[in-house]
């Protein structure tokens, strides 16, 4: 797949991107309108769209809900790999996508940090991003779910404190 040359830039008109990414031509076009903001700089030529060699897929919810938890890993796990091919990234595009996650709230960035993976293990996850993670089916397998907030999680360890304490009283 060779980009094509437009005006001194290089573009791969919307099927070949469209094959890149993993989505449906007809997607790709809807995100080159200037008027969705997902892909900046496109350009239209008689009837095809052309998206710039550098433009990385538009992080949808689906996408950055994946992308979350690759950063959650490599947040416990500091040595691994963040492999953004899963969500039909190119793996070079990482800071890419660290400032789109951080366009959309979804992480905070330290910026001054010039290491990319440190970047990314010191990214915190935001209010919008947790809420996101929230709803991934994994997690709703997960019995701690159905509290909303560190309090209810609080409240219910006290309670089962105090269960504890009633129980070692009534056996003495």
């Amino acid at each position: 797949m060779e980009p094509v040359a437009i005006d001194g830039l290089r573009y791969y008109p919307a099927r070949e991107t469209a094959e890149l990414w993993g989505i449906k031509e007809a997607t790709v076009r809807r995100y080159a309108e200037p008027k969705s903001g997902k892909i900046p700089g496109c350009i239209k030529r008689e009837k095809t769209w052309y998206i710039p060699v550098t433009a990385i897929r538009p992080i949808t919810q689906p996408v950055a809900q994946g992308l979350l938890w690759g950063i959650v890993s490599v947040k416990n796990d500091p040595a691994s790999f963040l492999d953004l091919s899963k969500e039909g990234i190119d793996n070079a595009s990482l800071e890419s996508v660290l400032n789109e996650l951080d366009r959309q709230n979804y992480i905070i960035v330290n910026f001054s940090v010039g290491d990319l993976h440190e970047r990314l293990v010191q990214a915190r996850i935001t209010e919008k991003g947790f809420g996101l993670l929230r709803y991934k089916r994994r997690l709703k397998e997960n019995p701690l779910a159905d509290f909303a907030s560190p309090e209810a999680i609080a409240i219910a360890l006290t309670t089962v404190q105090t269960l504890a304490q009633l129980a070692q009283l009534f056996q003495a």
